[in-house]
């Protein structure tokens, strides 16, 4: 199961989504180092360019439906904090945080779902070896 929590990290990456509100811009942004994603191992993996393709529609539909849920996470959780600093009925409070709740849950079984389909266009051996390079890239490096 390991290797499934790290292909839909890898898809989360991927797609840039978090499930926290956007950066300032004002803040400077860390380095990141490139995540290889499951597309960059075509040729270890054997893949066809159908499969490729199929990958590829996959991942930009997940993306699209990111693009869209954090969105509207985003315009819930001001929402949020308007309804909040007016001291607005628990009710409608408790309304916007079930919108907050039922956003995060969207965007996280999206993931699943996504990971799930991609999974579908690998063949068993492709799978398998999708695994074992997952796990030696889990592999602690030495000298960390």
């Amino acid at each position: 199961m390991k290797w499934l929590k790290l292909l839909f990290l890898t898809l989360t990456l991927l797609s840039g989504f978090a499930l926290g509100p956007a950066p300032a811009e004002d803040k400077p942004k860390p380095k990141t180092t490139k995540v290889k994603t499951l597309i960059d191992y075509k040729s270890e993996l054997g893949l066809s360019d159908k499969q490729v393709k199929e990958i590829k529609d996959t991942l930009f539909a997940y993306q699209n439906v990111v693009t869209e849920q954090r969105k509207a996470l985003s315009t819930y959780e001001k929402e949020y904090s308007g309804l909040v600093s007016e001291r607005a009925p628990l009710e409608q409070i408790k309304g916007k945080l079930r919108q907050i709740t039922d956003t995060s849950f969207n965007l996280r079984f999206a993931d699943v779902q996504t990971a799930r389909k991609v999974e579908t266009v690998l063949t068993a051996d492709q799978l398998k070896k999708w695994r074992d390079i997952q796990a030696k890239v889990r592999q602690p490096k030495s000298g960390s």
